[in-house]
């Protein structure tokens, strides 16, 4: 064989042998593996990072429309609150809605939010910059911004409120006191933290009663409305039954009927009114007020020192027989305000309930011209005088809200008299019980705070409670609305806090039932 025979031979099994290694897999793979498995846990990784980033960002959503909702609520409580509190009852809320998610809530940066306008209410946007940090390849990217929108509106809310206007006999002058400043707080809590003196879609309307309501309008004397809304037959016959009467230490001129200059009700500016249907068991509170009612005045047959002006009168049959027509003490001279949007005019209804008091006190009164003051009959010319309030009842085509809170000394039986007639207990509380009915069927709803000495075991066994508090819970819907401080005078300083404290939780519920919110992004 010749020497490139053999060559050829050594060459060609070489050739075969890097053949044959080419083809040989054995072992060949584990780097290929190794990277391989690497890549797929990097992959991975990302894709968990991708994926918990992306469903941080959808629960953070989450959390800043629910805070954009309850800020949106707190700000219209407040149209005046800073900046810097917005900012941080908003993190409150992002940071309690975000839960037990503490990766997400490690990640948060700035949160704040942005007010503006859009008539007729506002938006809050809550914005909140999320900074998300790789957690398996501890890698960072740039913050992301999430933000909701809440839109919130005030609608329309009509407060009544109901105060007892009782002189020294049961409600000290110190009370009185005490009593139109936890009211006057009560007013502020409605209107919120704004200092303004009116708060948008807000109108109050105040009812001093003892026994009767002084619908004497504002500003003015009494004779108008007598003539508007008391029939003129009524307005215009002689006082009681008497044919004859003079001023007292006078024999001119005589006074022969109720609009009289000389009327001693006329010179107080006092004007009580009872509506022509009312029944011993039926109070009425709906209809037109034009010549709806009849006036209310008082006898007296003895010449006490606490009238300020009487007028002798003589009986038809008995000419030495005499009685005094006198001014109706306990009808208020504190006048009922008309729902009214002026902060300082609704506290100085108040006070003056405060500084002129009344005796007497039957619950029926107050309660039954509250509905007057929010009933959309009395709108107008022929009833309070306001184009626009009271408002329609709520409606699913309207969001007017309206609220009764009544005040009440319970002390005495006076209520067993229903309010104009003289009547049973029972009928009194039939006629409580229609009344709030009544009430409900139409959307008021209705906030009772009594004052009591009677312990809670005993308070519905008391003539209150058996006679007026099963139609007032009508009303207040049970207990939810109904409640009574225990005490015997208003300026305690424990009956104080108490009121206080409960009238800022009822003042913080109609605010936050009366804010219309819904979220707009």
């Amino acid at each position: 064989m010749s020497r490139f025979s053999k060559m050829a031979g050594y060459l060609g099994k070489a050739w075969m042998s890097v053949r044959a290694f080419g083809h040989d897999e054995r072992g060949g793979m584990a780097p290929f593996m190794v990277l391989g498995i690497a890549g797929v846990m990097v992959a991975g990784a990302y894709a968990f990072d991708a994926t918990r980033m992306t469903t941080g960002a959808a629960q953070l959503k989450r959390a800043t429309d629910a805070a954009a909702m309850a800020v949106a609520v707190d700000g219209m409580g407040d149209p005046d609150m800073s900046a810097p509190r917005l900012n941080a009852l908003a993190e409150e809320y992002v940071r309690a809605n975000l839960g037990m998610d503490s990766v997400v809530s490690s990640q948060l940066g700035d949160i704040r939010v942005e007010v503006g306008r859009k008539e007729p209410g506002r938006t809050y946007k809550v914005l909140a910059e999320l900074q998300p940090v790789s957690v398996l390849l501890g890698a960072g990217s740039g913050p992301v911004e999430v933000h909701s929108t809440a839109y919130a509106e005030n609608p329309k809310t009509e407060v009544a409120i109901i105060l007892p206007s009782e002189g020294d006999f049961t409600i000290s002058a110190a009370e009185r006191t005490a009593l139109a400043e936890i009211a006057s707080d009560f007013v502020d809590d409605l209107f919120g933290g704004s200092s303004a003196d009116t708060r948008a879609n807000l109108r109050v309307a105040v009812v001093p009663h003892g026994d009767g309501v002084n619908v004497t309008p504002q500003g003015q004397n009494r004779i108008s409305r007598l003539r508007q809304w008391v029939p003129p037959n009524i307005v215009s016959r002689p006082v009681d039954f008497l044919d004859r009467t003079f001023p007292w230490n006078s024999s001119t001129p005589r006074v022969t009927n109720h609009a009289a200059p000389l009327m001693p009700d006329t010179r107080t500016d006092r004007l009580c009114l009872t509506d022509r249907r009312q029944t011993e068991s039926r109070y009425w509170w709906r209809g037109p007020a034009a010549q709806a009612f009849t006036v209310n005045y008082r006898l007296d047959q003895t010449n006490e020192w606490q009238y300020q002006y009487r007028i002798h009168v003589y009986s038809n049959n008995n000419s030495d027989f005499f009685q005094y027509i006198v001014d109706d003490l306990a009808c208020p001279r504190a006048r009922f305000l008309p729902l009214d949007e002026s902060r300082s005019k609704i506290k100085e209804s108040i006070w003056a309930n405060a500084e002129h008091p009344s005796f007497n006190q039957r619950y029926s009164p107050g309660l039954i011209w509250a509905g007057r003051a929010l009933s959309p009959d009395m709108r107008g010319a022929a009833g309070w005088g306001d184009p626009v309030y009271p408002l329609d009842f709520e409606t699913d085509n309207s969001d007017n809200r309206k609220y009764i809170v009544m005040f009440a000394k319970l002390i005495g039986d006076w209520f067993l008299d229903p309010y104009g007639n003289s009547g049973s207990g029972q009928n009194t509380r039939s006629a409580f019980e229609g009344l709030c009915r009544e009430y409900v069927d139409v959307g008021i709803k209705t906030y009772f705070l009594g004052l009591s000495t009677v312990e809670p075991d005993h308070h519905m066994m008391s003539a209150f409670g058996q006679v007026v508090a099963p139609g007032m819970k009508i009303c207040t819907d049970g207990d939810k609305r109904y409640s009574y401080v225990m005490g015997s005078v208003f300026n305690a300083g424990s009956v104080r806090t108490d009121f206080r404290n409960r009238l800022k939780a009822i003042a913080e519920e109609i605010q936050k039932s009366s804010s219309g919110v819904r979220l707009i992004e």
